[in-house]
């Protein structure tokens, strides 16, 4: 399967890719699974990308779409190929469009224990409000 770019697209549980589009570390792109949860002051985000660091994670948001791009180091040094491979191991990439309710220049971002997530705050202006009603 190719995609768009002309870049060969590998699918496995419709959950691996494969992008040239980043600084990746490896030969296969998972894409993460997401859960996304609505307060009324904001949004959070929760993306599970297992094995990487703080400081192989990128966030970055252009044109209402945000991505997330993880990279993963490898398991194994170059020279030791395991006799029997089950886990996957590969970088992460996820973009997900924005809302125009959400203040982009106030997104924070926390990793632990392989979990990355993202607080979206909403535009105060665009947040719900109860009007007071007074009796008169």
């Amino acid at each position: 399967m190719t995609n768009t770019e002309g870049t060969v697209v590998r699918r496995r549980d419709g959950d691996v890719e494969q992008h040239e589009a980043h600084n990746k570390t490896s030969d296969v792109t998972f894409r993460p699974p997401l859960d996304l949860y609505d307060f009324e002051d904001r949004y959070e985000a929760v993306f599970d990308v297992p094995g990487t660091t703080t400081d192989d994670i990128d966030v970055t948001v252009h044109d209402g779409v945000l991505t997330v791009e993880a990279r993963v180091a490898p398991r194994y040094p170059g020279n030791i190929t395991p006799m029997l491979g089950e886990f996957g191991v590969g970088d992460f990439r996820r973009q997900v469009r924005l809302g125009e309710d959400i203040d982009t220049e106030s997104i924070t971002a926390e990793y632990r224990d392989g979990v990355l997530m993202l607080t979206l705050p909403k535009r105060a202006e665009r947040r719900p409000r109860k009007v007071e009603v007074r009796g008169g």
